[in-house]
């Protein structure tokens, strides 16, 4: 069974896949097109993506995280996640998306209560 958790900031993506046996994992990050923008190996670790297309309000870019589980060199299993790169941050009362403030995400948040 797969697990994937991911988390980005700019180029970043750190993934952790929980697996039920051992097994060789493989992540590949496609763009929008289904075109392979970065890969890497192993259940754990940090991915680049060059020339990053950012999430934003109004522009939600998605990547997919492909989750590939090996055998031999052969995927055996798959798990697809769509992902979304940004940074988030609360900077004195501003809400900020990759670094620019945004006020609809932010009273959204706001009138949410806990």
């Amino acid at each position: 069974m797969l697990k994937p958790r991911s988390t980005a900031t700019r180029e970043l993506v750190k993934y952790d896949i929980a697996l039920t046996s051992d097994a060789d994992v493989r992540i590949r990050i496609l763009d929008a097109e289904g075109v392979q923008v970065a890969t890497a190996e192993g259940a754990q670790g940090v991915v680049r993506i060059a020339d990053v297309n950012l999430w934003q309000p109004g522009a939600g870019y998605l990547y997919e995280l492909r989750v590939e589980v090996l055998s031999g060199g052969a995927v055996i299993d798959e798990y697809p996640l769509a992902i979304g790169v940004r940074t988030v941050e609360v900077r004195g009362t501003q809400f900020l998306i990759n670094g620019k403030p945004s006020t609809s995400l932010a009273s959204d948040v706001m009138k949410t209560p806990p």
